[in-house]
């Protein structure tokens, strides 16, 4: 599974800055649910929909990644 952002389909990678629409900064931690969690400028961890970062989620498979 992979991260990507919208703006530049660059995958998000663990402790990525991500904006929200109002451009908080949040940290990625990791996928969860369908969700994110991320940490926000004052430390605390929070569970976002993709969409709320500008990013969507997609399946890879392992042989495209060239991993099988």
């Amino acid at each position: 599974m992979q991260i990507k952002r919208l703006l530049d389909d660059r995958e998000a990678l663990i402790g990525d800055r991500l904006l929200d629409a109002q451009g908080r900064a949040h940290a990625f931690v990791e996928h969860s649910a369908g969700e994110l969690v991320v940490t926000t400028d004052n430390g605390r961890s929070a569970q976002v929909k993709p969409e709320q970062l500008g990013c969507y989620v997609i399946q890879v498979n392992r042989t495209d990644r060239g991993l099988a």
